[in-house]
């Protein structure tokens, strides 16, 4: 419950000219429904027949704006059993005129409603429907219920009480002190929330003090306590030393500014000059609504809005990254090896990150020791650059061995020098051996040879 700080007139401004009779004034017509907004009579408040009885104004339900004293009146033409349904009224803050204070606008929102067939909307209506809200009893039940609570009796609570002080006064009261609720979906919280009027710690409080209250009282608070005082008009009834026509808070005497005008005193206001924050939770100096983490006070932004905050995140502008475990410049989820400040990419993935990979785009070798190009899985002699194959698994590389087919020809007498036992035969004497003669093995084949290649 929200404490209001509206500048409470003295008990006399409360009465106004109303209507003929307290009685419920119901249209003679069938298809209009006339009720009456009262707090004091209250001008250009939303006024509506709530069929769904959810207090939304949905599309289909009659609605209109409160004319003067209050009356409004509800085209429900078409509408069966309108009786049946509650009415809803809602003022609206710098719109809704209480005519107690005819040249103001209210300064606060409110929402007042109804039992169903009740015409009259005052905060005592209210108070009845969020008994049956509440609790489930029937509406003579919820009203003797209300009467007794507020010391109002109960021939009066449902009527318009606009001519008789005590029991306005306590109506503005109600409605000064917070309450009613504030806003439609308020509203739905509070008919969810069970002995509302008994159980509620403030309300019950707020109540106590209305049930004694006097026409010449009015409620004040410290913000914790409420107390009924003596109504002595352009005084300081909260006793904080300032003047209750320059005291934003005229029954708080914890407050008395609102540098920023946003309904919340300077001394409680975190940031008094900012009216879009009123509140720094985790004391970072950066307001709740502007702090995309209110309660962590080493975090306020989300650049990339990825959940963690750009003191925290390595990449506060990439949605896709928050960490860089090796502090390579490369966002965990992109390196392949998030823990290797020399890694990040393993093109070939053979396990091995290209920095380190003599052969990135082959997944069959790594290394290469020698410095060759021919890496170690390759390179019969892995540490000799000079050599790489052994064609006769002699042992001696085919760069520095002489006899390459260990046939004990030499390589610069062998016509054949890497077929094994080719005797030497070459046919066509065109200076190559038969066994590996392309031209004469395409004339002759194989078979003509026989076996005599390797004679």
């Amino acid at each position: 419950m929200k404490k209001k700080t509206l500048v409470l007139a003295i008990a006399s401004c409360l009465l106004v000219a109303c209507s003929d009779s307290d009685s419920p004034q119901v249209s003679t017509s069938k298809d209009v429904l006339e009720v009456k907004a009262i707090d004091g009579y209250l001008r250009n408040a939303l006024v509506w027949l709530d069929i769904n009885d959810n207090y939304q104004l949905d599309e289909g339900e009659p609605s209109a704006r409160s004319g003067d004293s209050g009356l409004t009146s509800l085209d429900v033409s078409g509408i069966d059993n309108y009786q049946d349904y509650p009415v809803v009224v809602k003022a609206i803050k710098g719109e809704t005129i209480d005519e107690d204070e005819p040249e103001k606008a209210i300064t606060y929102d409110f929402v007042m409603s109804a039992p169903a067939g009740e015409t009259n909307i005052t905060p005592f209506t209210t108070l009845v429907k969020i008994t049956m809200d509440t609790t489930g009893a029937s509406k003579e039940e919820a009203t003797a219920e209300v009467a007794e609570l507020v010391g109002v009796p109960e021939e009066q609570l449902m009527t318009d009480y606009t001519e008789v002080d005590e029991v306005a006064n306590k109506a503005a009261n109600i409605v000064e002190t917070g309450v009613l609720p504030e806003t439609e979906e308020e509203a739905v919280e509070v008919s969810e929330t069970e002995n509302y009027l008994t159980e509620t710690e403030e309300v019950t409080e707020v109540i106590a003090v209305v049930k004694e209250l006097e026409a010449d009282q009015v409620i004040i608070t410290d913000g914790e306590t409420y107390e009924a005082v003596e109504d002595e008009g352009d005084n300081d009834r909260d006793n904080d030393g300032y003047l209750d026509d320059n005291d934003a808070f005229p029954m708080d005497s914890s407050e008395w500014l609102d540098s920023d005008n946003d309904g919340v005193g300077d001394n409680s206001d975190v940031f008094p000059l900012d009216p879009s924050e009123t509140i720094d939770t985790d004391e970072d100096g950066v307001g709740d609504n502007g702090d995309a983490f209110p309660s962590d006070p080493t975090e306020t932004q989300d650049s990339d809005k990825d959940g963690v905050g750009d003191n925290g995140d390595a990449f506060p502008e990439d949605p896709s990254e928050t960490k860089d475990t090796d502090d390579d410049g490369v966002g965990d989820n992109k390196d392949a090896f998030p823990k290797d400040g020399d890694e990040t990419l393993d093109s070939d993935g053979d396990g091995v990150g290209d920095n380190g990979d003599a052969f990135p785009l082959d997944p069959e070798e790594t290394l290469d020791t020698d410095g060759d190009g021919v890496g170690n899985n390759e390179d019969a002699f892995p540490e000799n650059e000079d050599e790489t194959h052994d064609f006769d698994n002699d042992g001696t590389g085919d760069n520095a061995d002489t006899d390459d087919d260990n046939d004990t020809v030499a390589d610069s007498d062998d016509n054949c020098p890497y077929v094994p036992n080719d005797a030497q035969k070459d046919f066509d004497n065109d200076g190559i051996g038969d066994a590996c003669d392309t031209e004469t093995l395409a004339t002759f084949g194989d078979a003509t040879f026989g076996s005599s290649k390797w004679l």
